[in-house]
């Protein structure tokens, strides 16, 4: 989740002679500010850049079970698989009573876990914010129960879109 200028300053602080690393989740909401630098990092492996063979992908979860519950789940919807997530999708309309005793929006949960994660997507599909990283960071906030509550039809169209912001980084690294 970091920007391109906070990125500029931490390189520009640190000693060439040492190793810089940057744990994260490619998959992830990218930073607030310009740029998209840790996506963009990741994606130029294999690329040509100055960065293949040094990015490394870790692929155990040691948070979620791959095969099922929230591993199964957040998996599926980044590999768009529809009939995983539309089985754990709720029925829209399941709430029809309840009160708020701490809500945030998915951005500042970011970096933050929680026991039971409750999701509410919009009726209207068309909102430029619901992509697939959006759910994907909601979905995996949850250690233990996540419930998402949202149409079918918001659902794919969610799971659809991705953030499209560009640093401009992966070009400027290729060799």
């Amino acid at each position: 989740m970091i920007d391109g200028a906070l990125m500029a300053k931490l390189l520009s602080a640190t000693n060439p002679e040492k190793c810089l690393i940057l744990p994260g989740d490619k998959d992830q909401l990218a930073s607030i500010e310009a740029g998209s630098v840790f996506g963009d990092l990741c994606k130029t492996e294999g690329s040509g850049s100055v960065f293949d063979g040094h990015v490394i992908r870790l692929t155990k979860s040691w948070r979620f079970d791959p095969h099922k519950g929230i591993g199964l789940f957040s998996r599926s919807v980044m590999e768009s698989e529809q009939g995983v997530y539309k089985t754990y999708q709720c029925i829209a309309g399941y709430l029809t009573q309840w009160g708020t005793v701490f809500a945030m929006t998915i951005k500042k949960s970011q970096g933050s876990e929680f026991d039971n994660v409750f999701v509410l997507l919009p009726d209207n599909r068309d909102v430029r914010i619901l992509t697939l990283e959006l759910l994907y960071t909601a979905v995996t906030r949850a250690r233990s129960r996540v419930l998402v509550q949202a149409s079918q039809d918001v659902l794919e169209e969610t799971v659809r879109k991705r953030i499209s912001r560009v640093s401009g980084l992966a070009n400027r690294l290729k060799v």
